[in-house]
């Protein structure tokens, strides 16, 4: 389900868009939301948890196993894409006349949620991409948890408002915002290629070694040539006589 967080400054999404360019990996996921203990319907039937995607890049992921430390283990035998900015479902149950009153977009089987502790570790075969591991006080029945930072700290996941309510009462954000996002961009790297592929850093990058080789300080001349601008205030000023 796509579902759009709340935009960073541009600059603070730029950068972020650099680095998730360079650097996306399956790690780079964050679990969004998880919903441990629903309250109307049993916990075999409403149980989830989401996956959110901050990178430009999409990823499949097919053959990563959803476990525990324990022995709850289930391997995606199948494709299952998640987008850049986009938010996948998974449940234990995909019928909402009977999970709750939700969407999911995939079905798990042997991986429960547990109510006073547990922990959510996504694998491949050759190591270990994503964990979450709570304690006592984490679930909390009808109301899921849901991510506010860029970070998957146990301290950035928050209650649900009560007030923000899916299908039959729980509160929650299946496959919708909700009333709690975290500052992340929908589409961060997109913005940043759009930047460096319009060449505007280039152009500025330009302007900057011309004015360093003539030994001004990150200045432009005014077409008049009587003062100078500064480009990182875009204030004329008049240049000290040499």
């Amino acid at each position: 389900m796509a579902k759009g967080f709340a935009h960073l400054g541009l600059l603070p999404a730029l950068l972020f868009a650099h680095h998730g360019a360079n650097a996306a990996t399956l790690g780079s996921l964050l679990i969004s939301e998880i919903m441990a203990n629903p309250a109307v319907v049993s916990d075999a039937r409403g149980e989830w948890f989401e996956l959110y995607n901050p990178t430009g890049q999409q990823f499949n992921l097919r053959d990563i196993t959803i476990g525990d430390d324990g022995s709850d283990r289930h391997r995606i035998e199948t494709d299952l894409l998640i987008s850049p900015g986009h938010f996948l479902t998974l449940a234990r149950n995909g019928d909402p006349t009977i999970n709750g009153g939700f969407a999911a977009d995939y079905v798990y089987r042997n991986f429960t949620l547990g109510n006073s502790a547990d922990e959510i570790v996504l694998r491949d075969d050759a190591r270990e991409w994503l964990r979450l591991e709570y304690g006592p006080g984490f679930a909390i029945a009808g109301r899921s948890r849901v991510l506010d930072r860029l970070t998957m700290a146990l301290a950035g996941y928050v209650l649900s408002p009560a007030t923000s309510v899916y299908g039959q009462g729980d509160a929650g954000s299946p496959g919708d915002a909700g009333e709690l996002a975290p500052a992340l961009s929908a589409v961060p790297v997109p913005a940043a290629a759009w930047l460096f592929g319009s060449g505007l850093l280039a152009l500025v990058s330009r302007r900057l070694a011309a004015d360093v080789h003539a030994g001004l300080p990150a200045v432009r001349r005014n077409p008049r040539g009587r003062a100078r601008r500064s480009i990182a205030t875009g204030r004329f000023y008049r240049p000290e006589a040499r």
